[in-house]
């Protein structure tokens, strides 16, 4: 397990963040934990009830 979380912190931080993010919003949508449409971008949504999130994780939402 030590070697598993060494080889981890080799990653540079920028690319570790990008690729939790593609799998902690993509791994829930294919599991069908959450659905798509709470996670995908629906600019009334943003504008009207601020559910700014949706801009963080449409980004990361991988087509499955």
């Amino acid at each position: 397990m030590d070697q598993f979380v060494a080889e981890l912190r080799k990653i540079p931080p920028i690319t570790r963040f990008l690729c939790g993010s593609s799998l902690a919003v993509t791994i829930p949508v294919l599991l069908n934990i959450v659905a798509p449409y709470k996670i995908l971008f629906v600019r009334e949504l943003v504008m009207k009830k601020f559910q700014v999130w949706r801009l963080w994780s449409s980004f990361f939402l991988g087509s499955g």
